[in-house]
């Protein structure tokens, strides 16, 4: 689970989504009743409308779902990615440790 700021920004964006995908189909419903002149309703935009919210709808539920999920490595949580993969890798150290005098134990 994700923390709770990151929860609670969820919560916020998607009601205020979801808030905005009503509206426009309210608006879209409105839009169809409006006594448009002969041939000349806007299917075309009237199309593009709709299918922009359904988009829009479509995604908002991947959008909660990555929210409260933690997903990825964010830059300020203190884990660092690979730490154990390090101590079961052959490899030598990508850097050598100080070996002797005061300037090279600094600099390394």
């Amino acid at each position: 689970m994700n923390s709770l700021g990151s929860l609670g920004y969820c919560v916020v964006a998607v009601g205020l989504s979801t808030y905005v995908i009503a509206t426009e189909v309210q608006q879209f419903i409105k839009y169809l009743k409006v006594p448009w002149p002969h041939h000349t309703k806007p299917l075309l935009e009237l199309n593009i409308h709709i299918g922009l919210v359904c988009a829009a709808a479509v995604l908002l539920i991947f959008f909660f779902f990555a929210s409260i999920f933690k997903i990825g490595n964010y830059a300020n949580d203190g884990y660092k990615l690979g730490v154990q993969d390090a101590t079961c890798s052959k490899d030598p150290p990508p850097l050598p440790g100080p070996a002797g005098g005061l300037v090279r134990g600094a600099w390394l």
